[in-house]
């Protein structure tokens, strides 16, 4: 199904500008390509920077994706937030503008400039949709359970339910909008294409006594990699390799955490990588574990159960309904016990290890980018009435 429209979203995700094209990175343009499917034309209106770039982008205008920049504004400190405030109204007019010019529009939230987003779709009487990806409360409160971060928090759970009401919310835990009076559409957060899959059902599990054990994500405090350290370092007698795939703030701390905890020739630390490059690390390990103190829905998780890993995973967001029914093992948040269980467990137990990655396996096939297209095209049908190029003939 296409719409004959033009689409505008609106993100806070950054991108990068060199030359006249656009990249940024993780699972984001896949995203974006599945929406190209939908619509006709598909516009980014986000925060650009200019010149270099990491490692592991991905082209967005070969993908045939537009790009509206926005001044890239930190709002990693109180300082940055001020400065975002007092920008705010420049970024406000600036999306304003954009809005004008596109028919159907996508906010991204949450982030800052999500809530602009939302502030100028209440003003603007055009289709509008949402796409919540984390728990924004919950992420603030994950790792500084201050009276400041616990009094946003709460504005933000307070702000997040009117913001979105009578609208069109695609979300992968529901439980996170219990009070909102908007119309919900349950979604499996996923990046993979069903082409990308295995063309095998079967998962392969290695019969050796080493276990591989691997990590992808940011490096940043809320995703629990320093209890990941923590429980690896109580498995000695266990012959396992960690492989960290990925950066950011904390990958200083936690280089130097591995050499304190004697573990710094198990644990390899790579960088941020393109997706390829990823695959391979994918396709060598046993077992994703993903320790995050808070979560909606990791994509990565996803990833994991497609490329045939168990999955160890923590309690938290929508985590638990990807996991259930043995497709995996929950652990609780912030807790190295848990998780040297979890590996013991699966090391000691390659017959279970199989049976978790040939369940993952079957999920991550009946749940790609394919059907969460489907899913998204029969609610904005549903939703807005809108028709696709086939029905408008």
């Amino acid at each position: 199904m296409n719409f004959p429209l033009h689409l505008g979203v609106i993100s806070h995700k950054v991108l990068y500008e060199r030359d006249g094209e656009y990249y940024t990175e993780g699972g984001f343009p896949r995203q974006m390509e599945a929406l190209k499917q939908l619509f006709e034309k598909v516009t980014i209106c986000a925060p650009v920077c200019k010149g270099s770039f990491p490692e592991g982008v991905d082209n967005l205008t070969f993908k045939g994706l537009l790009v509206n920049p926005l001044p890239n504004v930190p709002v990693a400190s109180i300082r940055d937030k001020l400065l975002f405030l007092l920008i705010s109204p420049y970024l406000f007019w600036c999306i304003w503008c954009f809005c004008r010019r596109v028919d159907v529009v996508q906010v991204r939230i949450p982030n800052y400039i999500g809530v602009l987003g939302a502030l100028v779709m209440r003003w603007q009487k055009k289709p509008t949709f949402v796409w919540l990806a984390a728990d924004w409360p919950g992420r603030i409160l994950a790792c500084n359970n201050s009276w400041y971060r616990r009094l946003v928090a709460s504005f933000f759970a307070w702000l997040i339910p009117h913001l979105l009401k009578d609208w069109l919310v695609f979300v992968p835990e529901i439980s996170v909008l219990k009070h909102a009076r908007a119309t919900l559409v349950p979604v499996v957060n996923t990046s993979v294409w069903r082409c990308e899959l295995p063309s095998t059902t079967k998962a392969v599990i290695r019969n050796d006594d080493h276990i591989s054990i691997l990590y992808v994500g940011r490096l940043s405090p809320e995703k629990g990699l320093q209890h990941l350290l923590e429980a690896v370092a109580r498995l000695q007698s266990l012959n396992w390799k960690l492989t960290i795939v990925g950066d950011g703030l904390e990958r200083i701390q936690l280089e130097s955490q591995a050499y304190r905890l004697g573990i710094q020739e198990r644990v390899h630390f790579i960088g941020r990588l393109s997706r390829e490059k990823v695959s391979e690390f994918y396709k060598n390990a046993d077992i994703l574990v993903v320790p995050s103190l808070n979560e909606m829905s990791p994509k990565v998780v996803m990833e994991g159960m497609a490329y045939g890993l168990a999955v160890i995973a923590s309690r938290v967001g929508a985590i638990p309904k990807l996991l259930q029914d043995g497709r995996g093992i929950l652990i609780e948040p912030g807790s190295p016990e848990h998780i040297v269980s979890a590996i013991k467990t699966l090391a000691e137990n390659r017959e279970m290890l199989g049976k978790i990655a040939q369940c993952g396996l079957e999920y991550a096939q009946q749940h790609t980018l394919d059907q969460l297209n489907l899913v998204m095209a029969h609610a904005l049908h549903s939703y807005f009435g809108l028709n696709s190029e086939r029905d408008t003939r």
